[in-house]
């Protein structure tokens, strides 16, 4: 599985959010995500991404509150990152509201050579 390369803006954020933050996080091109809950496989696609958590894109988030297993990989190597992720947000589709339906992601297990990767690809990209 590997990333699409399609440059796409970046998710409107709200200073708020911004300031609840403890890690950048960088806007990113279309990156695939496969996540599994219970059996249950979807794919979404990953706005943004620090080293503690990723915004999903998806029409159809899961609730708060839950894990997911997250696959991805990251460019330019396909390094592939695999972990337990807690959803903490999640917004869902609402027509006409012009902030992207997803769900926002800790990061429960990730390895510390997992982070060291995400936070190297971060910080290369900025």
């Amino acid at each position: 599985m590997s990333p699409t390369k399609i440059k796409i803006p970046a998710p409107t954020t709200s200073h708020s959010d911004v300031e609840k933050r403890k890690e950048l996080r960088i806007p990113l091109r279309v990156l695939r995500v496969k996540a599994a809950m219970e059996g249950d496989v979807f794919f979404g696609y990953a706005r943004n991404l620090s080293p503690t958590g990723m915004f999903i894109q998806t029409p159809n988030p899961k609730e708060p509150g839950q894990e997911v297993h997250v696959r991805f990989t990251l460019p330019p190597k396909d390094e592939e990152i695999s972990c337990r992720a807690k959803i903490v947000w999640a917004r869902n589709y609402l027509g006409k509201n012009k902030e992207e339906p997803g769900m926002g992601l800790t990061f429960v297990d990730l390895s510390v050579n997992e982070a060291e990767i995400i936070r190297h690809f971060v910080t290369k990209e900025v």
